[in-house]
Parts: C-alpha cells; structure tokens; sequence
C-alpha cells in the first residue's frame, strides 16, 4: 500500500512540474510590452493608465508603483492586480491620479509579470508640468 502511494505521489508531482514548466514556457515564448498613458486634466491634475499588451493570451500579474517627492514631502501609492490579456490587444490595468505641484516631481514604475517571471517594465520621471523628464 505504501509503494502505491509513493508512487501516485510520484507521478502527481511529476505532472506538477510538467505543468509548471509548460506555463513558464509559454510566458517566455510570449511577447509583452507595458505602457502609461499621462493625461492632464484641468487645475494641474494627471490622469495615469498603465495598459500592457501580449503577443498571446494570457493571464498577468501587474504592479504600479507611483512615488511623489516634493520639497518637504513625498507619498508612495502602490497597486497591484492580475487580469486576462487578450492576444494582440491593449489591456488597461487600473487608473491612478495625482496633482504635481511647484518643485514636485513623480516617480511612475510599472511591472508586468507572468508568475515571478517579469515580461515588462516601465519606469519614467514626471517634473511639475506633468512631462516626462530626464533625470540622467
């Protein structure tokens, strides 16, 4: 009895592991690209929507990070969720907002994975008037 259930452990983990590596195989085969759209909208208020795309189907993990640093303070907003990408079309994530102030500048990072495998990642400075800039 023991032999027995040895081997059907055996073989369970076996098929595991071969599903495992099947789903990290087509997470590698796939193409992913990552986006924010910045929107202005009125009284200095910026709309961002991280979008991504997949050359396939396929079920992602996301992660928005938006880092806000003034002069005398900073704030940190995070989002995280998981959505089904459709092949070949773009995908919106979520929605966040902030109002970029005199001497404030903004930090935007978002990530897009398959299971702990990252597939794209994004990250951009936003100055006072809400335009990307170039911090190097």
């Amino acid at each position: 009895m023991s032999h027995r259930l040895l081997l059907i452990g055996s073989v369970c983990l076996g098929l595991g592991l071969v599903v495992g590596l099947w789903g990290a195989g087509q997470a590698a085969e796939a193409s992913v690209r990552a986006w924010v759209a910045v929107q202005h909208l009125d009284n200095g208020l910026l709309l961002l929507k991280p979008y991504c795309q997949s050359s396939q189907s396929m079920k992602l993990d996301y992660y928005l990070l938006v880092e806000k640093k003034g002069r005398s303070n900073s704030s940190l907003s995070k989002q995280a969720g998981q959505v089904h990408a459709p092949a070949g079309q773009p995908t919106g994530l979520s929605t966040s907002s902030l109002n970029l102030g005199e001497g404030e500048n903004c930090r935007v990072q978002l990530k897009v994975m398959a299971g702990r495998r990252l597939l794209a990642d994004e990250e951009f400075w936003l100055g006072p008037s809400g335009r990307k800039i170039d911090l190097e």
